[in-house]
């Protein structure tokens, strides 16, 4: 992984849309996006052979059960402790059970790690991040070799969640989205719970799981009905130049393809359907564009089964993750488990649950 700062295989920002930046981009706006840029190649070219991943994971599982039982031992286990780091700012770090910081997007992110722990907690029984009581630790205003940062992303290393301020043109605080908090944040429960590896299409259902469970957060939040939802990753993050008829936001499970079109990022290019998968070394093999695919399956069976997409579809997926028993993952072997979890469901939803698992896979061209 990433031994300085931001990996580009946690960011919320595409690489394609990186690229678009470094073309069409302000001055400003074009050395950011050249730091990225130069960032993504040094960590590919120094990425770790599959056998070392295996031994992180096993050592990564032994150190998750002996906090796990230290904690379970101090009766800590389910406790929400919250620490948001003001990088330009110290004095306005706000702890668990703290005064409401000076500073917004502090509030913002000990607000939303209160929501995402809650749910986590009381619709699937995790116990934080890492199923093992982690603390919840951001850092907002964050900033690289003291250069701005349009981003956001989860340090595997620190085991923490950076948000970038974003310049106000393009991108506002990246704190300010729940769906923003949430994807990265389950990077994070991914990576304690055996982990995808982060290329192809296993590396696309990586960032899929992120959106779809940030999806569901931000359902949750506002008590909103899978039918109703907007089903857009990054609503709140666009900036004047390309918010508005050109753009809602990052992505949308909704219709893929379809979140901004602008001559400063680009068109959005994520495919709906196995006819559009992309093939390209870029960005591990196109993680943030395939992974519309497998996000437009999930938006399929949470509308067909109707009410509250994480109680049924989102139990689906989360059951998937935490069966899924080698990081190597193709689109048709994670259908596959989605269906054998379908068929785990309650029995007055179980028929209908499997049924629309299967119909939208096969709408998708993936089975």
């Amino acid at each position: 992984m990433c031994q300085e700062g931001c990996s580009p295989m946690y960011c919320i920002v595409a690489p394609e849309m990186v690229n678009n930046i470094l073309d069409s981009g302000t001055p400003r706006q074009k050395r950011w996006a050249e730091r990225m840029k130069k960032k993504a190649e040094r960590i590919r070219e120094r990425r770790e052979q599959k056998e070392m991943r295996e031994e992180e994971r096993k050592k990564r599982k032994e150190e998750k059960e002996k906090r796990r039982e230290e904690r379970q031992r101090r009766g800590t286990l389910d406790q929400l402790n919250r620490k948001v780091i003001d990088a330009r700012n110290p004095a306005r770090n706000r702890m668990e059970g703290g005064n409401t910081s000076e500073d917004e997007d502090v509030n913002s992110a000990y607000d939303f790690a209160g929501i995402i722990h809650e749910f986590f907690l009381k619709e699937f029984n995790r116990k934080s991040i890492d199923d093992a009581g982690m603390d919840l630790v951001a850092t907002v205003h964050y900033r690289e070799d003291d250069e701005e940062f349009y981003n956001a992303f989860w340090d595997e290393k620190e085991t923490s969640l950076k948000y970038g301020e974003g310049d106000g043109s393009i991108f506002k605080s990246f704190a300010r989205d729940l769906t923003i908090a949430a994807h990265e944040h389950v990077h994070g429960v991914i990576h304690y719970s055996g982990g995808l590896l982060y290329e192809n299409q296993s590396g696309a259902l990586n960032e899929s799981i992120c959106d779809v469970f940030a999806s569901m957060i931000l359902q949750y939040r506002n008590q909103e009905e899978a039918r109703k939802a907007s089903w857009v990753i990054g609503e709140n993050i666009l900036g004047k130049v390309v918010k508005g008829s050109t753009g809602v936001g990052l992505r949308s499970l909704r219709a893929p393809g379809t979140a901004y079109n602008h001559k400063r990022i680009g068109r959005d290019l994520q495919p709906a359907h196995m006819d559009g998968f992309i093939k390209t070394k870029e960005d591990f093999g196109g993680v943030h564009l395939n992974s519309g695919i497998p996000n437009h399956a999930f938006f399929l069976i949470a509308n067909a089964l109707g009410g509250n997409s994480w109680e049924n579809a989102g139990k689906i997926w989360y059951n998937s993750l935490m069966t899924a028993d080698d990081s190597l993952k193709t689109f048709k072997e994670w259908a596959g488990i989605t269906i054998d979890q379908a068929n785990k469901l309650p029995r007055n939803i179980r028929d209908t649950a499997v049924f629309s698992t299967e119909h939208a896979w096969k709408l998708v061209g993936v089975l």
